[in-house]
C-alpha cells in the first residue's frame, strides 16, 4: 500500500492531457471569463463618479508704469498664483459662490497655477455636473476682487480665455479597457487552474504509468481513433462505430485489436479458459468498443466466438455493431421472462461473430442474478462456443461486474487514458482478481500518440508492480 501510495511522485507528466483537460473545459473558461468581464464593467460603472472641468486663464501684470517689465511680470505671476490658491480656498469666497449660485455651499474644488514661463494664470474648478462647474467659475471671476484686494496689492489680474461650459467628462469612463483587462486575466488564471489540477490528478497517463501505478499487467495501448471523419460529423455530433472490420478504420488501430485478440487466446488457452469478462471502472472508458473489437478479431482467427452484451444499465453493442435496424430478442427480456430465448442468438453482418445483445435498459440487474437464469445461459453458451466476451457494465455504478467476475474465466480491465485516479483502478483490480488471481491485466485505451507511450501500430506490451503481493 505504501508503495502505490508513492508511485505517483514517480508517474510521467502528459503535457497533452493537460491540455485535452484545459480544451475540454474551453466552456467553463468562456462563462468564468464572461462574467467576470460583465462584474467588472457593473463595479466600475457604480463607483465611476465623473467629473468636469472649466478652466480660465487670467494675465498677470504690476499696476502702474514704474517696474512693469518681463521679469517684473513673471514674478508677479508666480507670486499670484500662489495668493489666488489661497483665495480660492477661503470660506468667504466659496460662501459668496454659494450664495450667488443658491447653494448651500461649495461643491467641488478651485485651484489656480502659473504657467511655466508665462505671466499667465489658469484657474481651474471641478465639479459633479458640467453647469455646476461654469457657474462657480463665472462666479469666482465675479467676486475673488472682494477678497484679493489685501492679499494681491498692485496686480492685476485680466480675463484671457473666457470659460466655457464643459461638454464631457474630465476623465472618461474606460470599461472597454478594464474589462478586456479583467477578462484577460480571468482567462489566463482559469487555464493554470485547470493545468494544475488537471497535472494533480494521479491517473493512468502513460504505459510507464501503468507499470508504475497499477497492480497490474498491461495488455496492450490502443491508440486514439478518431470517431468523426469530417467538420460536418464533428458538428452534428455524429460518432462512428470504431470496428476493425471497417475499411476506414487505421491500420495502427486494426494491427493493435489483432495482435491483442491473438496474444488474448493464447492467455486464455493457458488457462484453460472460455468466457472472458470485459469491463472499467467508469462510464466512456470505451470498454465496449474494445469488447467488440476483441470479439471480432478472435472471431477472424476462425474461432466460434460468442460476445454478451451485459450492461443491462445502458446497453450499448447493438450501436457498436450498427444493429440498430437489426430485430433480435434483448437479453434482459429473456432473463425478465418477457421473451423466449428461441431467437436471442443473432450472428454480427458480414462476420462470423455471434452476438447476444440489448436495446432496453434495465435497472432490474440484481433480481436477474438472482434468478440463476444469467448464470445458466452463459455457462451453456461457453459449453459449445471457443470462446465467449461478456461485456460489462463499469464497476463503480453498479455491482453487476462482480457478479458477472465470479462467473468468468479470466478478466480484462479497460482503462482509458488520464481518465480515472490510480487508486480506484487499483481497488478493481482487487475485486477482479478476487482470491483466484483470474485478472489477466489492463488494456490502455484511447492513448494519444503525444502520450509518447505507444510503439509501433500504436501497440505495447509492460508488466506492472507488485504491491504487497
Amino acid at each position: 500500500m505504501e508503495e502505490r501510495m508513492t508511485s505517483s511522485v514517480r508517474g510521467t507528466v502528459n503535457y497533452y492531457s493537460i491540455l485535452k483537460d484545459i480544451l475540454r473545459e474551453w466552456l467553463t473558461i468562456l462563462l468564468v471569463v464572461l462574467s467576470v468581464g460583465m462584474l467588472t464593467h457593473v463595479f466600475y460603472s457604480r463607483r465611476y463618479s465623473p467629473v468636469y472641468l472649466t478652466k480660465t486663464t487670467l494675465v498677470v501684470t504690476r499696476s502702474g508704469n514704474i517696474g512693469n517689465s518681463v521679469y517684473t511680470n513673471l514674478t508677479s505671476a508666480s507670486d499670484a498664483a500662489s495668493k489666488f490658491s489661497q483665495i480660492l480656498n477661503s470660506s468667504i469666497l466659496q460662501k459668496l459662490v454659494a450664495e450667488e449660485i443658491g447653494l448651500t455651499g461649495f461643491h467641488g474644488t478651485a485651484s489656480a497655477r502659473n504657467i511655466e514661463k508665462s505671466n499667465l494664470l489658469e484657474v481651474t474648478v471641478r465639479a459633479e455636473t458640467p453647469e455646476l462647474s461654469f457657474k462657480e467659475m463665472r462666479s469666482i471671476l465675479d467676486n475673488y476682487s472682494i477678497v484679493s484686494e489685501d492679499l494681491m496689492g498692485n496686480v492685476n489680474l485680466v480675463v484671457l480665455e473666457a470659460p466655457k461650459v464643459p461638454t464631457k467628462p474630465e476623465i472618461a469612463l474606460d470599461t472597454k479597457n478594464m474589462v478586456g483587462k479583467a477578462m484577460i486575466w480571468a482567462a489566463v488564471l482559469m487555464v493554470l487552474l485547470i493545468g494544475f489540477f488537471s497535472a494533480m490528478r494521479d491517473t493512468i497517463r502513460s504505459s510507464k504509468d501503468v507499470s508504475l501505478k497499477l497492480d497490474a499487467k498491461l495488455l496492450a495501448s490502443i491508440a486514439h481513433e478518431n470517431k468523426f471523419h469530417t467538420l460536418r460529423q464533428r458538428f452534428r455530433k455524429s460518432k462512428r462505430s470504431i470496428l476493425i472490420n471497417d475499411p476506414v478504420t487505421s491500420f495502427r488501430y486494426v494491427e493493435t485489436i489483432r495482435k491483442l485478440g491473438s496474444r488474448m487466446t493464447n492467455m486464455m488457452n493457458e488457462r484453460d479458459a472460455k468466457i472472458l469478462l470485459v469491463t472499467s471502472v467508469m462510464e466512456n472508458e470505451g470498454k465496449s468498443t474494445v469488447a467488440a473489437n476483441l470479439a471480432l478479431a478472435m472471431a477472424q482467427e476462425g474461432k466460434k466466438v460468442l460476445l454478451i452484451d451485459a450492461d443491462f444499465r445502458k446497453p450499448s453493442q447493438y450501436r457498436v455493431l450498427n444493429m440498430q435496424k437489426t430485430e433480435f430478442t434483448s437479453f434482459s427480456d429473456v432473463l425478465l421472462k418477457k421473451a423466449s430465448a428461441k431467437n436471442l442468438i443473432c450472428r454480427v453482418p458480414g462476420t462470423s461473430l455471434l452476438a447476444i445483445l440489448n436495446k432496453n435498459a434495465s435497472p432490474q440487474s440484481l433480481e436477474m442474478f438472482s434468478t440463476g437464469r444469467i448464470q445458466g445461459i452463459i455457462s451453456k453458451m461457453a459449453s459449445v462456443m471457443d470462446y465467449v466476451i461478456v461485456d460489462s457494465a463499469p464497476m463503480q455504478l453498479v455491482a453487476d461486474a462482480e457478479e458477472l467476475a465470479a462467473l468468468a474465466d479470466c478478466s480484462v480491465l479497460c482503462v482509458r487514458q488520464h481518465m480515472v485516479e490510480a487508486k480506484d483502478i487499483n481497488d478493481a483490480i482487487d475485486v477482479l482478481n478476487g482470491s483466484s488471481d483470474k485478472m489477466l491485466g489492463v488494456i490502455f485505451n484511447d492513448v494519444s500518440a503525444a502520450g509518447g507511450s505507444l510503439s509501433s501500430y500504436g501497440y505495447g506490451y509492460g508488466y506492472g508492480g507488485h504491491y504487497g503481493r
